[in-house]
């Protein structure tokens, strides 16, 4: 968490699109070039700035599950793309508005459904009715919101969620994973390094140190580990495991493509390269939608988000795939848009490269204590904290089905962790 550039639609000859495994799960590719700048309440707590930055390094993980689920059907509508070796696009998306209010819109009625959320410990919010349950057996107390072990991830699952805690510590695996059920049953997965769920799956990832290099391997799985590029795990699609900005073939552990710009994992063997720090240079920021399989390239138009004097420009903090469908909601932030922060939510259309603004946004909010992500059934959920305030007291949840003018929005409880969650039923 509209208005689009127009693209061509005939594919060049031999362009071929891989497909991901059917489900949902968003995972995060890359530390935020926000994190980097964002002020935060404990910034000179030193356990909190490092709870800061493995949530840093988290968020990019989370939506990256869900880029391999793209359903099968998916295949034709991408065989469709239209590829362009770059240029300058064409004209960009512009915004009607700047930036001055919370997240507002007409009144939303029944949901059915519950947001499993990255608090320390994890918690079950029931939007209908507002009520929030402790999951208990997934980070040991007492429970600090500063200190280590914390809730990192959570991702979407099958019949629930994933929730990775890091425990920061150099004598143990720094990342295990629990499975999250909706009505707040807990499994142990695994623990390693750096962990991802493979999408689709009740299996995971797991990456250790080795004494030559990293090794990798699938758990659980008869298949021997593999020796892999040491880092982060960033997701995982059809196109391989995103570690470090490259892409790895997860059966040999041979790097497959080394991305030129921080990259994010779409549906398929898409992903898209961004580039905001141009803005700084005085022009637009760039976008680059890329097959990770040919490695064919197409630039997007920025879109247009003004700034104000003295804020800084808008950065790519998220991405978040349909799991179903084209769409990508792409949040962009800035952390200094006075009297709060502020954030747009544009929709990529990955079909034609349009991007049009989410009904309801720019917004102000607190822009790492929000989120958006998508639902089983495609709808996109919005958690919006009203930043305008001394302090982050509203909390606001909208629901956007793709085609809607609008997005009808409701007050949900004050939580912490609405920085990371998944709907479930």
């Amino acid at each position: 968490m509209q208005q689009p550039p127009r693209v061509a639609t005939v594919p060049p000859p031999g362009l071929t699109t891989g497909i991901a495994l059917v489900i949902v799960a968003p995972v995060m590719s890359l530390v935020s070039e926000t994190d980097r700048k964002s002020p935060t309440p404990d910034a000179l707590d030193i356990d909190a700035g490092v709870i800061e930055e493995a949530r840093a390094r988290q968020r990019r993980r989370r939506f990256a599950a869900v880029a391999s689920t793209a359903a099968v059907g998916l295949a034709a509508v991408l065989f469709g793309f239209a590829w362009n070796g770059g240029g300058r696009g064409t004209a960009p998306a512009r915004a009607p508005a700047t930036p001055t209010r919370p997240l507002a819109g007409p009144p939303l009625g029944a949901t059915h459904l519950r947001l499993i959320i990255a608090d320390t410990p994890p918690a079950i919010l029931d939007i209908d009715n507002g009520a929030i349950t402790t999951v208990p057996g997934v980070v040991p107390g007492p429970y600090t919101k500063i200190g280590a072990p914390q809730v990192t991830a959570v991702t979407a699952a099958p019949g629930g969620a994933f929730a990775v805690v890091d425990r920061i510590c150099r004598a143990c695996a720094n990342e295990t994973g629990f499975f999250i059920g909706p009505s707040g049953s807990v499994t142990h997965a695994a623990s390693g390094e750096s962990i991802a769920l493979d999408p689709g799956t009740t299996k995971v990832w797991v990456l250790n140190p080795g004494h030559d290099g990293c090794t990798l391997r699938l758990v659980p799985s008869s298949h021997a580990a593999v020796r892999s590029p040491c880092g982060l795990i960033g997701g995982v699609s059809g196109a391989g495991l995103l570690i470090d900005n490259q892409i790895v073939n997860p059966l040999t552990g041979a790097i497959r493509l080394r991305a030129e710009q921080p990259l994010y994992l779409l549906q398929g063997d898409l992903g898209l390269e961004s580039n905001t720090l141009q803005q700084f240079n005085g022009g637009p920021g760039e976008l680059t939608l890329v097959n990770l399989t040919s490695g064919a390239r197409r630039r997007l138009a920025f879109p247009n988000m003004p700034r104000i004097q003295n804020s800084d420009s808008f950065n790519l903090q998220k991405v978040a795939v349909e799991p179903h469908g084209p769409l990508v909601a792409l949040t962009f932030v800035n952390p200094w848009f006075a009297p709060g922060q502020a954030a747009y939510i544009w929709i990529l259309d990955t079909r034609t490269g349009r991007l049009t603004l989410l009904p309801g946004f720019p917004v102000q909010e607190g822009i790492k204590a929000s989120d958006a992500e998508w639902t089983g059934d495609d709808r996109l959920l919005v958690v919006s904290l009203d930043s305008t305030g001394t302090s982050q007291t509203r909390a606001a949840l909208g629901v956007w089905t793709p085609g809607q003018a609008t997005m009808p929005v409701r007050s949900i409880p004050h939580a912490d962790g609405y920085w990371a969650f998944v709907a479930s039923r």
